[in-house]
């Protein structure tokens, strides 16, 4: 079954090195759907597997989000807006 693609999503960064960046939406109980963008390989985890591997950039202080400097936003990958 393929898995369908968000509206939105958030952009993400793996909490420890090497740094990993992905786009992140919420699901359903307490779920959450990670896409890698480099493969469009789509991860579908648990809250609290989420938490432990995964931080939306909203979240990380100043510095932390220098990392996204050049990642592109979901809706330029998606739909090339």
């Amino acid at each position: 079954m393929k898995k369908e693609l968000p509206m939105r999503a958030q952009r993400a960064i793996t909490v420890t090195m090497p740094y990993q960046r992905a786009y992140a939406a919420p699901l359903p109980r307490h779920r959450w759907q990670i896409i890698l963008p480099g493969t469009g390989e789509v991860l579908v985890l648990t809250e609290d597997e989420f938490s432990e591997t995964w931080v939306l950039e909203s979240e990380c202080p100043p510095a932390v989000r220098k990392l996204f400097d050049g990642f592109e936003s979901y809706a330029r990958w998606r739909w090339g807006k």
